[in-house]
């Protein structure tokens, strides 16, 4: 058996699972907000178009924390991963069953592609033997300052993207 290439491969496939996840999350946050705007009858204008990616990228930076925290075999990231994806299926089984016909669109489509995204990764690192045999020894590999690392950026991430909010909050 070629070890290396076994962890080569399955560290392609979770960073290609992560960056996947990564993409798609970005996507609803640009879509989300240029959904609303539409929906008002306002043209899009380049001003706003850059406030909502910039807004878009701050609110991506907890999930990007949490997806970077699971690329180095981190059990906490892991965990809030899994935290995620039942919210996920809450606020999806909400949606369909409180929103009618009206909820069956576009953005709920993407929010179901980002659920399935998101449980496709569980399942490659639970199920997937190369994976799976990765990411226990990116987990063999760590010390225990790893976690105080990713807990720091994990909360100056969460601080930029509530920063975010409050400022969208006062411009619209």
């Amino acid at each position: 058996m070629d070890y290396k290439r076994e962890r080569r491969r399955g560290r392609g496939l979770l960073l290609a699972l992560l960056g996947l996840v990564l993409l798609l999350d970005l996507l609803a946050g640009i879509f989300t907000p240029v959904l609303l705007w539409r929906q008002l009858q306002q043209p899009l204008t380049s001003a706003f178009l850059g406030f909502t990616l910039t807004a878009a990228f701050l609110d991506l930076l907890p999930t990007a924390v949490i997806l970077w925290a699971i690329y180095r075999g981190s059990w906490p990231g892991l965990a809030l991963l899994c935290i995620s994806v039942i919210q996920s299926v809450g606020g999806l089984i909400g949606t369909l069953q409180f929103g009618g016909t009206g909820a069956l669109n576009s953005n709920t489509a993407l929010s179901a592609v980002l659920l399935l995204a998101r449980v496709t990764l569980l399942l490659a690192l639970f199920r997937h033997d190369d994976v799976s045999r990765y990411w226990s020894l990116q987990q063999a590999g760590r010390q225990r300052r790893d976690l105080a690392v990713e807990i720091i950026v994990f909360v100056l991430a969460l601080l930029l993207s509530y920063s975010s909010g409050i400022i969208a909050g006062y411009i619209l």
